[in-house]
């Protein structure tokens, strides 16, 4: 008797225990591969100017909130010079300039060269309360890390327009 409880257990185990992976993970690892195998560009003005649009957000989701944004979207990072504007349906949210510092650092497992210093119009006062950005340009990629999902942080994702 206790020989098939115990083959009644392994079989509930295996059937019940194994479930389909979800597939917002599956997409988010194949995107995680695709991004290995690409081409990461030096970050210089030259490099990082001109619109950006944002494509996926990774960290502080809100629940039912989207990470994938499709083209056309409206939220948007534009730089010129040492200036940079952030815009959603053609409202800003933030201008002012940015500094670039070649500083070695990982945020959630992913390596940056680059960090920058956006000194917001809004903290003039406060520049304290400026962001320091972990950068990086992959192919016709921008990503933004505002420090580590860990503790609140987040990853912008924008493709060059």
């Amino acid at each position: 008797m206790k020989t098939y409880y115990s083959l009644l257990l392994l079989t509930c185990i295996t059937f019940l225990g194994c479930e389909k992976q979800d597939p917002s993970i599956a997409d988010y690892a194949n995107k995680r591969l695709r991004l290995l195998d690409t081409l990461e560009v030096p970050v210089t003005t030259q490099a990082i100017a001109g619109t950006w649009e944002l494509r996926h957000i990774m960290g502080v989701q809100v629940a039912n909130a989207p990470s994938d944004f499709a083209p056309g979207n409206g939220y948007i990072i534009t730089f010129d010079g040492l200036k940079y504007l952030k815009t959603e349906e053609g409202k800003v949210l933030d201008s002012g300039t940015y500094t670039l510092e070649k500083k070695h650092t990982e945020v959630d497992f992913e390596k940056y060269n680059d960090v920058m210093v956006l000194n917001s119009d809004a903290n003039k006062e406060h520049p304290e309360y400026n962001w320091r950005v972990s950068v990086k340009i992959v192919d016709d990629r921008l990503l933004m890390a505002y420090g580590s999902i860990a503790s609140d942080g987040f990853t912008l994702t924008y493709q060059k327009r």
